[in-house]
């Protein structure tokens, strides 16, 4: 598997390429399994977005890029984005935690939907509406869920400080 590709020269000079085709030969099926990746991004249409992304929000200035890739804020924000995804990937690692940001994410629309039209047409709540309105099965889960979570979080806030 290192055979060496042939000079694409005439005068039997090596090409500058040479050595980058040597390592594409001997890597084959990492090389294809990439250009698989990047086939399948560009059908996507991310290699487009990507692309367009560059053209438009991206500085031309190369001295304005590398003060800003060498700031101390960069840094700060790349270490502290790092340990959030770090903490990110670990709680998504759990099924269950997995499974329910899945569902919230899926309905998103249905929660945002019920948030403004709340807003828009409050409804005057009294005691005893409140206490009819804990008879639905539907509410009386989610304020268990809410109150679960107020408790996990106050005892984690507690512990905290």
């Amino acid at each position: 598997m290192n055979e060496k590709i042939k000079p694409d020269k005439t005068d039997g000079k090596s090409s500058e390429l040479d050595p980058i085709m040597n390592d594409m030969k001997e890597n084959l099926e990492i090389f294809q399994s990439g250009m698989r990746v990047l086939k399948r991004l560009e059908e996507s249409g991310i290699i487009d977005l990507l692309d367009n992304m560059s053209k438009d929000y991206m500085p031309t200035d190369v001295e304005f890029l590398a003060k800003f890739f060498t700031s101390r804020e960069f840094s700060v924000s790349m270490i502290k984005s790092g340990n959030l995804l770090v903490g990110l990937l670990y709680a998504l690692m759990n099924e269950e935690t997995s499974d329910l940001i899945k569902l919230l994410l899926f309905n998103s629309g249905a929660m945002t939907d019920a948030v403004i039209a709340g807003a828009k047409e409050p409804k005057k709540m009294s005691i005893f509406s409140l206490m009819s309105m804990l008879k639905d099965p539907d509410v009386a889960s989610g304020m268990t869920a809410v109150f679960g979570i107020l408790k996990v979080f106050g005892s984690l806030v507690r512990d905290r400080t």
